[in-house]
């Protein structure tokens, strides 16, 4: 084979910094595989050197070399590379989706895993798994959103079936600490109230039943930061994160992840008033659309959800309900974020998705203990 050489700024060997790829070939299953490093190197740089196959000082060329995967089948390898070289098409397949997931989770690769565990939450098989089914599920790919839903679902039942939890007659029973912690938490659900009294409604934050300290609120006893759990009843979702928040942390959930000093809420604003709340204890707006927009959170009976307040609205703010898929005015309670450029700022999310250097500013929270952040949105008319 004829090389010909072009004189440019490429590196000492004549390669381009930039398009000069090279290959790898594995071995899974007795079939070989032959595809770019280039993926495998974005996706976690020191995946060949956990591989074992070369040390940074090393010159050995990979695709000199076919490289072995040991318990790896070739279907999951197969969905791995569906997902990381969509050349003729990507995973479409609940399997598909899964070995990638598979791998995924085995070898650190982030974005393909997040991506995987938003295919498959979609899917049939996902949907039709059982409380009990989900937990394992979620528990051998280290899923935390899954592991919680499942929790919730099972708190939430009748009763939970000790003997139907220890049943193998799938894959490996529960284990016994998580069946008491699941009964824990159920007691704790069960021994609550749905509703807010009156009386505990009016109660200023600062004499807030629910926080062991209530000079400065910093100790929730649902193991929250100091926000809206203790305005109104705790939903289930608060009481599983409490009792199972030592494997969440394990599993490195953003469920409990604190709010950042910038973020935690340096007053509430109540509105009973008819005059809107004096703008020296908001702060500046957050932003304008047409007029002066605040950031607010109503807070319902068993929920609090982010919403915006502008002056027109007076005691009411208006605020997009998850579940009915439209706008809603709030008349009742609304606590304003007071706004500070000093220490807010506006970031683009790209699909929802928060960049990774920036925290959100927690605004509430669903019923089943979902946190819920604000944010805003550009609503296009179609």
């Amino acid at each position: 084979m004829s090389t010909i050489r072009i004189h440019g700024d490429g590196a000492a060997d004549g390669r381009n910094s930039l398009y000069f790829l090279d290959f790898v070939q594995f071995r899974v299953q007795e079939e070989l595989f032959r595809v770019p490093t280039i993926g495998f190197t974005i996706a976690n740089p020191d995946f060949f050197y956990n591989l074992g196959t070369y040390s940074q000082q090393s010159n050995r060329e990979l695709h000199d070399e076919v490289l072995e995967l040991k318990k790896v089948s070739r279907a999951e390898f197969e969905g791995l590379l569906l997902v990381m070289y969509p050349f003729a098409r990507t995973a479409q397949t609940y399997d598909e989706w899964l070995g990638a997931l598979h791998l995924a989770t085995l070898w650190d690769f982030a974005d393909i895993r997040d991506k995987a565990i938003s295919f498959i939450s979609t899917t049939q098989e996902f949907k039709s798994m059982t409380p009990i089914d989900l937990v394992r599920f979620a528990k051998e790919y280290k899923v935390a959103v899954w592991l919680r839903d499942a929790y919730t679902q099972l708190v939430l039942g009748q009763s939970i079936d000790v003997d139907e939890l220890r049943s193998s007659s799938r894959s490996k029973p529960l284990d016994w600490e998580t069946i008491s912690r699941l009964l824990q938490a159920q007691s704790l659900v069960n021994g609550s109230t749905s509703q807010v009294s009156p009386t505990a409604e009016k109660k200023s934050r600062e004499s807030c039943e629910g926080c062991v300290n209530q000079a400065d609120r910093s100790h929730c006893k649902t193991g929250y930061s100091p926000t809206y759990r203790c305005a109104v009843h705790p939903p289930a979702g608060a009481f599983i994160n409490r009792v199972f928040r030592q494997e969440f942390v394990e599993l490195g959930s953003e469920l409990l992840v604190e709010t950042p000093a910038a973020g935690e809420r340096l007053a509430t604003i109540g509105t009973s008033n008819d005059k809107f709340p004096d703008s020296a204890q908001t702060g500046p707006p957050a932003f304008h659309n047409d007029e002066a927009v605040f950031i607010a959170s109503a807070i319902l009976a068993n929920s609090v959800i982010p919403c915006k307040m502008v002056n027109r609205t007076l005691k009411r703010c208006v605020y997009f309900s998850l579940n009915d898929k439209k706008r809603s005015a709030h008349g009742g309670r609304v606590d304003i974020l007071p706004y500070s450029s000093q220490t807010f700022e506006w970031v683009k999310a790209s699909h929802g998705r928060i960049p990774a250097d920036r925290k959100p500013v927690e605004g509430g929270y669903e019923e089943d203990g979902r946190l819920l952040y604000h944010a805003a949105g550009v609503m296009i008319a179609s």
